[in-house]
């Protein structure tokens, strides 16, 4: 027995008391077993390790973030994005048509603002004859915008990727959005060889990091199992590659379409986006613009009230601006204003409505 212990202590306050001075102690639960002798024993470390930053929500709630930044907004975040789609489904066409109204400045699928900036495109599928064929179907005569990089059959990129993109970025700051065709001609040559969650994973997340580094979007282009395209409750269940592929995306986006048939749908998803269901429609020229939206949710009455102000002013309006009109706390405007993520973009002149979305009010 311990000589340090009277009956009014517990094993646990003796070596609490007897280790006090040691530094970085850490006390271990003491207690009787085995003829009563005691199990606990003091331990010291060199070095105790915890988590690098905490955060309290009551200081995540004040925080000032800057606003998210958006290739599309309302489809397209800053991040890691992903569109899937069967073969000849048209997400080449999507991403074509996409491409050129950022690097235009023009309304992306007819209904968007975008901010014109610089687009890289990696068109690893197609060669320059097919990328030219189709650039003038969509531009008409209309001027080639500059600001749309092609890329086409680029060695190495397996293993390359990052590196390039990253040095992308810096001689190109005002990129806007990249454009990945297709995961298959960029997918790492280990992939398969051991935990294919945890090896898609590590490549997907390399994008994301790098995406927030450069604040620019990346979307990853990727087919779809056929065999699974039917009885699915998830419809990006069937998307090519593991979850792993998928876990990181801010986006997610599976464009469907049956052959030769005009129509076609586009469902979104993911952490950055709010989930929705788009009808799209391509002329003869494969113009894809969005024709219908899904039904209206209910909002509370205090969100509702945003909306209708955002809709009567007709302008991008700032927080402080809504807070005023609506006779609210600027804090709690803030917080309002990030719960109508996806009905209410934004930026950093201000708050407008998604003129995507189909508000409920």
């Amino acid at each position: 027995m311990c000589k340090d212990m009277t009956k009014k202590q517990t094993w646990e306050e003796v070596i609490r008391q007897k280790y006090a001075s040691t530094p970085h102690f850490i006390a271990i639960r003491a207690g009787r077993k085995h003829y009563g002798k005691p199990r606990g024993i003091p331990q010291t470390l060199e070095r105790r390790r915890s988590f690098a930053d905490v955060q309290r929500c009551s200081e995540l709630m004040v925080t000032r973030l800057p606003p998210r930044k958006w290739a599309v907004e309302g489809l397209i975040p800053e991040g890691y994005s992903v569109l899937g789609g069967g073969k000849s489904a048209g997400k080449s066409w999507l991403a074509l048509n996409i491409s050129l109204a950022v690097a235009m400045g023009e309304l992306a699928l007819g209904k968007i603002p975008t901010e014109q900036g610089t687009v890289l495109y990696l068109s690893l599928e197609d060669d320059q004859q097919l990328m030219q064929e189709r650039c003038k179907m969509l531009l008409g005569d209309a001027e080639p915008p500059y600001e749309l990089a092609l890329v086409y059959a680029e060695p190495d990129l397996n293993t390359t990727l990052l590196e390039k993109l990253e040095t992308w970025f810096v001689d190109y700051p005002d990129t806007r959005l990249v454009i990945i065709d297709l995961f298959a001609k960029v997918k790492p040559s280990n992939i398969g060889h051991g935990d294919r969650y945890q090896e898609e994973y590590n490549f997907a997340d390399g994008l994301q990091i790098l995406s927030h580094r450069a604040s620019v979007p990346i979307m990853l282009l990727t087919h779809t199992n056929q065999t699974l395209e039917k009885n699915l409750d998830d419809p990006f269940h069937n998307i090519a590659g593991s979850t792993g592929l998928l876990a990181p995306a801010r986006a997610m986006l599976r464009i469907v379409r049956k052959r030769n048939e005009p129509t076609m749908t586009l469902d979104v998803s993911g952490k950055g986006v709010r989930e929705h269901k788009y009808n799209l429609k391509r002329d003869e020229q494969w113009h894809i613009t969005i024709e219908g939206t899904s039904p209206k949710p209910t909002l509370a009455p205090e969100l509702q009230d945003i909306i209708a102000l955002l809709r009567k002013e007709g302008r991008r309006m700032s927080a402080k601006e809504v807070a005023n009109a609506l006779d609210v706390e600027y804090e709690t405007m803030r917080s309002r204003l990030k719960s109508l993520n996806g009905w209410v973009i934004s930026n950093s002149k201000g708050y407008q409505l998604n003129p995507l979305a189909d508000t409920p009010v």
